[in-house]
């Protein structure tokens, strides 16, 4: 009697595998906006907004200056901490967009009435909002620096050369500002970033700076790639091991790799038309140049992209990566 029907659980699967709007970028975008404080912490998804996806490329307005700063530093963290959520690399770089929030001048009713929804929002007006910075502001100066502190800066602005002496008043005046703020914001909640001492504000458990971090995530990229390149066969526990970072990096550089060679692959065939054209005479040479070419290619994307010496699963991917090559030549040709 169910020989005709399929398990509800293998339609489902099917469907996800199939049907595109799964995949489709308006579907993924909807998702990330659903759950965007879950994905980047309170206070980022609170100042911040995903507007669209295009492309691989995530467009974000940013309403707050700090929180701005924060995420044209933080790019690499953001788009791990996307494409983590989301399950696979979609997200490849972010365009961070500053939204002014004005108020207009000159126009009473607007005022109140923008100083009545501010209340209602933020819980103060803007006034409020001043005095709060004030009270920040001398919070800040009341702060007492330690005399191993002082000691310490009086060292470093021995050492200006006497040309530069008439500065070093300022420059100690700067240097015991930036002591207190910085006490200050490890108060509220910052930290110290254990390899190169800036402040920053944390948004994961993580005791590095964005900058750091990223630095650090940069590092393990290239080391993997280098092992993958090495090796295109390795598992991606033997990988994680040797290139001290995890699965998902193992994958997202596979990925990398093998969009570098597609790129190298439709760079060859649009030359190799272009070959063709300007030296008819030598088309035959030309072509079979290109075959040998295309071929060491294809087998460097699938390596890179599968990382299988299966035969059979070989022969599929080549045969499903033509097909690709085609349509997307076809595809530039006609632009």
């Amino acid at each position: 009697m169910s020989r005709g029907f399929k398990n509800a659980k293998n339609i489902i699967m099917e469907i996800k595998e199939n049907r595109s709007v799964f995949r489709s970028e308006g579907y993924i975008l909807w998702r990330l906006k659903k759950e965007w404080i879950a994905v980047t912490g309170e206070r980022i998804g609170e100042n911040t907004v995903p507007v669209q996806l295009r492309d691989g490329v995530l467009v974000i307005d940013v309403n707050d200056a700090s929180i701005y700063h924060f995420m044209i530093t933080s790019q690499d963290m953001i788009i791990a901490k996307s494409n983590e959520y989301l399950g696979r690399i979609v997200i490849e770089s972010l365009d961070i967009r500053k939204k002014n929030r004005n108020i207009r001048r000159g126009i009473t009713d607007d005022l109140i009435e923008n100083e009545r929804i501010r209340k209602e929002k933020y819980g103060r007006t803007v006034l409020e909002n001043r005095k709060e910075e004030k009270s920040e502001e001398d919070e800040i100066n009341r702060l007492e620096i330690s005399s191993q502190e002082l000691e310490a800066l009086e060292e470093s602005i021995s050492k200006i050369d006497s040309r530069y002496s008439e500065f070093s008043g300022r420059l100690k005046e700067i240097a015991l500002n930036r002591i207190k703020k910085d006490k200050y914001m490890l108060k509220k909640g910052y930290r110290k970033c254990g390899k190169c001492g800036s402040i920053y504000y944390p948004v994961s458990d993580d005791q590095i700076c964005p900058e750091c971090h990223g630095k650090e995530e940069t590092l393990k990229m290239e080391m993997m790639s280098e092992i993958i390149m090495k090796n295109p066969f390795i598992g991606e526990k033997k990988a994680a091991v040797l290139a001290g970072t995890d699965e998902y990096t193992y994958y997202k550089v596979r990925d990398l790799l093998a969009q570098r060679t597609y790129n190298d692959i439709l760079y060859l065939c649009e030359k190799t038309d272009i070959d063709i054209v300007m030296n008819e005479d030598y088309s035959t040479e030309i072509r079979n140049e290109f075959k040998v070419e295309l071929e060491i290619l294809i087998k460097e994307y699938i390596d890179y992209k599968i990382g299988t010496e299966e035969m059979s699963i070989f022969l599929n991917e080549r045969k499903k990566l033509i097909r690709k090559i085609k349509n997307d030549m076809k595809f530039r040709k006609n632009r």
